[in-house]
This record gives C-alpha cells, sequence and structure tokens, in this order.
C-alpha cells in the first residue's frame, strides 16, 4: 500500500483541510479492510511519512502526516492480520534517508534504496512473525562474538571489549542485543567455554553491557551445542523453528545446520565494524516491536 499521502491524489489546496483529508484517508482504509476480510492473510501497511509540503498546524494540534496516520490506525486497529509499518521511525533508526530526490525525479520512485532494502526486511520479518516463524530466544557464543579473543588464552584483561578498536565494535554489538532485549527479545548462552572463566568476565569485566540478568538461560560447559540447544528447548518449552543462533564458529554452525535444521543460524560478519549493522538487518529479528506481550514473554522465560 502507498507510504505517501500526495499518492492518495490529494490536491496540495486539499492538504490543509481537514475534512478532505479525513473522508479520504477514511476511504483508503475501507479499502484496506475489504482486503483484510477478503485474504484472511497478512496485510501490510506502511504509514504515511512527512514530504516537505506536509502542513504542520493541522487538526488537534497535529502535522498532517499524524493527523492521517491516527485516521488509518484508528479504521484498521481492530484487524489481526493488518500490521503497521512506520517508515520514519524505521529511517531514523536505520539512520538512512527516507527520500532519493534523484530517484524522485528520474523515475518517479521517490523512496532511497537504503529504505527500500531496511522495508523489505521490515516485510519479511511480518511475514515470518505471522508465520510463527520468527526467533523468539536468540542463543549467543561468546568468545569472538560477545568480545574479541579467547577467554581460555587471554583472560579477562587480554580480551577485546570497550575502548579503542575492536573492543569498541563489541561493546556496540552489546548495546544492540541488549535494546533487542528491553524490547521482547529473549537472549540466552550456548558456549563451550570453562564456566567458572566466562561468568567471571560476564560478572567482572568493567566494558560488559549484557549482565547474568539479560539472560534467560546459559549452558557454558565443554558439550556438543546441538545437545546443549535440544535441552534449551525442552527446559524453555520452545519450538526450534524460534531459537536463532549466533555463533562466530563456522564448524559450529555446520553442524547445528546439519543437526537442528530447524534453528536459525544466522552467520556473524568477519568484520567486527560490521556487527550492529548486520544485526539491524536480519529479518528473523525484525517482529521485535517492543509490545507488552513480547517483553512479558521475556519475563516469563527468565522465571
Amino acid at each position: 500500500f502507498v507510504e505517501n499521502i500526495e499518492d492518495l491524489e490529494v490536491t496540495e489546496e486539499a492538504l490543509w483541510d481537514s475534512k478532505i483529508i479525513s473522508r479520504t484517508v477514511s476511504q483508503y482504509a475501507k479499502e484496506i479492510e475489504h482486503s483484510a476480510k477478503q485474504l484472511s492473510e497478512l496485510v501490510i501497511v506502511n504509514l504515511f511519512y512527512r514530504t516537505k509540503t506536509d502542513p504542520q498546524a493541522f487538526g488537534e494540534n497535529m502535522s498532517m502526516h499524524d493527523y492521517a496516520n491516527k485516521i488509518l490506525v484508528d479504521n484498521l486497529l481492530d484487524f489481526k492480520n493488518v500490521v503497521f509499518v512506520d517508515i520514519e521511525q524505521l529511517s531514523l533508526s536505520k539512520g538512512i534517508p527516507i527520500v532519493d530526490d534523484r530517484l524522485r525525479y528520474l523515475h518517479q520512485m521517490p523512496l532511497s534504496n537504503q529504505c527500500c532494502i531496511a522495508l523489505a526486511n521490515r516485510y519479511v520479518g511480518a511475514a515470518l512473525a505471522y508465520l510463527g516463524m520468527s526467533i523468539r530466544l536468540l542463543l549467543l557464543d561468546l568468545d569472538n562474538t560477545l568480545w574479541g579473543g579467547v577467554i581460555g588464552e587471554d583472560d579477562i584483561e587480554g580480551i577485546d571489549l570497550g575502548g579503542d578498536y575492536p573492543g569498541n565494535c563489541y561493546k556496540d554489538f552489546q548495546r544492540s542485543l541488549k535494546l533487542l532485549s528491553d524490547n521482547g527479545l529473549a537472549l540466552g548462552l550456548v558456549s563451550k567455554n570453562n564456566n567458572r572463566d566466562a561468568l567471571n568476565v560476564i560478572k567482572n569485566h568493567p566494558e560488559m553491557i549484557l549482565k547474568i540478568k539479560d539472560f534467560a538461560i546459559t549452558k557454558i560447559n565443554w558439550n556438543r551445542k546441538v545437545d546443549n540447544i535440544r535441552a534449551i528447548a525442552t527446559e524453555m518449552g520452545l519450538g526450534l523453528e524460534n531459537i536463532g543462533l549466533l555463533d562466530d564458529n563456522p564448524i559450529e554452525r555446520d553442524e547445528v545446520r546439519q543437526y537442528l535444521p530447524q534453528v536459525k543460524v544466522i552467520d556473524l560478519p568477519n568484520e567486527p565494524t560490521e556487527l550492529c549493522r548486520f544485526l539491524g538487518n536480519q529479518p528473523y529479528l525484525q517482529s521485535i516491536n517492543g509490545t507488552t506481550e513480547d517483553k512479558n514473554r521475556v519475563r516469563s522465560y527468565r522465571q
């Protein structure tokens, strides 16, 4: 569906008329409602984004696009198969432009390439969530995943975490994971390590962002990761299709793919500077919206 109020063939003069906007957007919502009823499947609706011609002082002390979005959402809120995508919020969170004037003038295509890619990821994430295939528990390795280096070889003082490159990359990566956790994604640890050494880093390293309380479950031992993941799924009552794995070791990843194909095994980038951007582009994590339901689910997992 459209993402620009002007695509509804509203004249520039009408953009200042709240009655015309209300009538036009309500009619647009009825068309979406018809589709939602007919399809009985997922319907993704873009919220309108702000344009250069968007009047700022409008009905109910809103900008025109906020006013239009309120009407749109109010009309469709009761439909469980309708998902709203906020392009402005997406643009802000990714630090990308919504509009590319060159594309707009040359090809009548206003959205930037970066915005189109981010939207595609968000759409896929919404579809995966609707099908019950999104990640609810993200299992994390430790060495060269949450920090640089190997704790068994480098000790707590020798690992890369915080400070200069590459430690600053891993600290920011932990911040991104913490944000996902706060918004409704459960985190867990599954690592081949000495339990005491690993917990010492988590509890006592001054640059650790993620604390023990942030993890719903931990399996730090020398067992096969396949066996640990099976045990985690059983203990937490989760389907394997709702579990994801982040691990720097390709051998471990391949073994999990072979024996537990339902688990979403995600390949980490080789360059630490790419970690945060890579995490934000994962479709399986796009459905983490910070809803009360998401947060309550994480709380219940931890309990």
